[in-house]
């Protein structure tokens, strides 16, 4: 016989936790599934060293602190799944890990749905997808098949060690791409970092973290906006107890930024080819809103500007060896459902491809690009 509940939450990350939270408190049967672990995302699709981008005092639940972290610091990647597993035990949640959900569908006649699962059907009134935005890596056709370079997406990335050597472009230059950029250089990489536009808030004004700020500016409590509207990303790091991502300070210590990429293509008959025939990187201008150099779009005051910072503008050849480039072709990280074209991103995204050509000629500064890494579109 068929098992039935009021509402099935399918996923036991953040969300699903809250969502039994609320179900809970309300006294309304439920059942999460969760077809790993709880949190498993953040154990097994995250880098080794990566914190989350808010303090520990903003990105928690209600009624439970983080046990091993300030309120002001800034929980690892082990610590949140360990705080989301020990929130899930206090509050009692009915969570079944190991349980896939393989298809959910309409009862024809009836109000509720069926819910198949890898151990059998349960039906539910209501269901709730907790599965977040970004659950599936899209690689956009960044390098081709059969090319040198090698590729990999941030959610495969877990250190420097892993990596095969030589020169890294990390395409993305939110939150995440600048964190693993980071590790990368001081790993003693050469670092290449595909900038596009970002907000970029000062971590902390007046004593408090900009989280704060957008608390008391009820920017928390916008509403969503109309589909198509144009998103840009905010640019925050908590790494190293917490910064503001400031791109001259990146320049200083020694990573190289380029434009937004658009495109890598080998020019002439067969394919990629280096030597008298050239090729070409197509790279966009960094622009103000992308903070090179500059301030926050929306924000009043100019990032900090430290000492020995400065540096010429972004409008650089980059000299290759020959027979060594991939083709770059859109270098934005997609958001988790597939898509056809590039250009389509969904309703809360968007490609700016504005293009300016640098030529790639060979020469004794040769960048030797082994790897390509693409940033996910959003934490």
């Amino acid at each position: 016989m068929s098992e039935e509940t009021e509402v099935v939450v399918v996923g036991a990350g953040q969300a699903g936790v809250a969502m039994s939270e609320h179900l809970g408190a309300h006294g309304v049967p439920h059942l999460v599934l969760e077809r790993h672990r709880v949190a498993e995302r953040w154990r097994s699709e995250r880098w080794d060293s990566l914190v989350a981008n808010g303090p520990a005092w903003h990105d928690r639940f209600p009624g439970l602190e983080f046990s091993d972290v300030a309120p002001d610091g800034f929980a690892a990647k082990d610590q949140v799944a360990q705080y989301f597993s020990a929130y899930a035990e206090k509050i009692g949640a009915p969570i079944r890990t190991g349980v896939e959900v393989t298809s959910v569908r309409r009862h024809v006649g009836r109000p509720g749905f069926r819910i198949e699962t890898s151990r059998g059907g349960i039906d539910a009134r209501f269901v709730v997808a907790a599965t977040g935005p970004f659950q599936r890596p899209v690689i956009p056709p960044v390098v081709p098949d059969g090319a040198v370079a090698a590729q990999t997406h941030s959610s495969g990335y877990r250190n420097p060690a892993q990596l095969p050597p030589g020169a890294v472009l990390v395409v993305g230059a939110g939150s995440s791409g600048v964190q693993i950029a980071e590790e990368l250089r001081r790993s003693g990489r050469r670092v290449l970092l595909s900038v596009g536009p970002h907000d970029r808030p000062p971590r902390r004004y007046r004593g408090r973290d900009f989280c704060w700020w957008l608390g008391v500016l009820g920017l928390w409590d916008a509403e969503t906006p109309p589909r198509g509207a144009a998103h840009v990303t905010i640019a925050v790091s908590g790494a190293r107890g917490g910064h503001t991502v400031d791109f001259r300070a990146l320049a200083a210590d020694g990573i190289e930024l380029l434009g937004m990429t658009t495109a890598y293509e080998g020019r002439g008959g067969g394919g990629e080819r280096g030597g008298a025939d050239g090729e070409r990187r197509l790279l966009s201008r960094p622009r103000p809103e992308s903070g090179v150099p500059g301030r926050s779009r929306r924000g009043p005051h100019p990032a900090p500007r430290p000492p020995g910072a400065d540096v010429p503008a972004l409008e650089r050849r980059v000299a290759r060896q020959p027979r060594t480039s991939p083709r770059i072709e859109h270098g934005r990280a997609c958001p988790s459902a597939p898509v056809r074209r590039l250009s389509v991103l969904g309703p809360q995204r968007r490609v700016d491809l504005v293009g300016c050509q640098e030529e790639l000629t060979d020469g004794p500064e040769g960048v030797i690009v082994e790897l390509v890494l693409v940033e996910v579109g959003e934490e």
